[in-house]
Formats: structure tokens, C-alpha cells, sequence
């Protein structure tokens, strides 16, 4: 369980990792190879390999096969000015308004967003009011780099 949140601006995470009735701290955002900002939500290992097939070119025919079932898990990724994100295909899925929350704390999230809060604050929130929430906030912001 988790919260990942996008402000416009950057994406910020909470630590937390949720198996049956244990948590520990983990991390959920990454820098991609474009300089993008990844980010996850769901099985922790299932995340890491999706942040594996993005940065090594995010070839469609290389999509993760756990992703085609029930069992799948969200990968988040913020370009300068932009945010999408892949689900159960390979197909990115634009974000057309200004901020998202992903995960079990997205309401808090949302909430925080819409009086005003940033990424870092919204999840700061959640994890006030989730139990899958907490550990702490993680904060990238995108840069330009067009490297390969």
C-alpha cells in the first residue's frame, strides 16, 4: 500500500511497504534514464522490475506479464511539466489534471492538493490518516536531461 503524488511539479512517496500485517520502509522513487522521476504503487517488487523495464527502454514487447493480471502494480512517471502512467499495458496513460495521487492514501492526498498543499505535504497527510501510509516522504522533481 501506498501514496505517490504529483503536484505539477514533482512526485513525492511515501516509505512504507504493507505485506499481510507487517510494514517496513522501502523506496518508491527513482530517476529514469531520461530524467524523469519514477514512481510506484503496489507489490514492491513488481515496482522495481517496472522501473527496470522503463529505464531500459520501456519496449512494449518487454512489458512485465504479471501486469496483464489481476495481480498488477502502477508505475508513475514525471516528465518536466508532465505525468502519466502505465497500468495493465504498455500504453502510458496521460495525467490531464494538474496534480494525482496514486495508491491507498490518495484521498487524503487529493484533499491536501485541492486546499493548496504540496506533493510533499499531501503525503505527509496520508500518512497521517492511512495505516498503509508512512515512514516518512521521499521528494524528486524531473529535470531535462535527453540523455539515452
Amino acid at each position: 500500500m501506498s501514496v505517490v503524488v504529483w503536484d505539477g511539479v514533482g512526485l513525492a512517496a511515501d516509505r512504507q511497504a504493507t505485506s499481510y500485517e507487517m510494514s517496513i520502509q522501502t523506496q518508491k522513487l527513482f530517476r529514469g534514464f531520461d530524467g524523469s522521476v519514477l514512481g510506484f504503487t503496489g507489490e514492491v517488487s513488481q515496482g522495481l522490475e517496472l522501473v527496470e523495464w522503463y529505464n531500459n527502454g520501456h519496449i512494449a514487447e518487454q512489458y512485465p506479464e504479471f501486469q496483464k493480471t489481476d495481480d498488477w502494480t502502477r508505475l508513475i512517471v514525471c516528465k518536466v511539466g508532465e505525468c502519466f502512467y502505465y497500468e495493465k499495458s504498455h500504453i502510458p496513460l496521460k495525467v490531464y489534471d494538474k496534480y494525482a495521487a496514486f495508491g491507498s492514501g490518495r484521498d487524503f492526498a487529493i484533499g491536501s492538493l485541492a486546499m493548496g498543499g504540496n506533493s510533499v505535504i499531501a503525503v505527509s497527510v496520508a500518512n497521517q490518516f492511512n495505516i498503509y501510509c508512512g515512514y516518512g516522504v521521499d521528494y524528486l522533481e524531473p529535470t531535462d536531461n535527453k540523455a539515452h
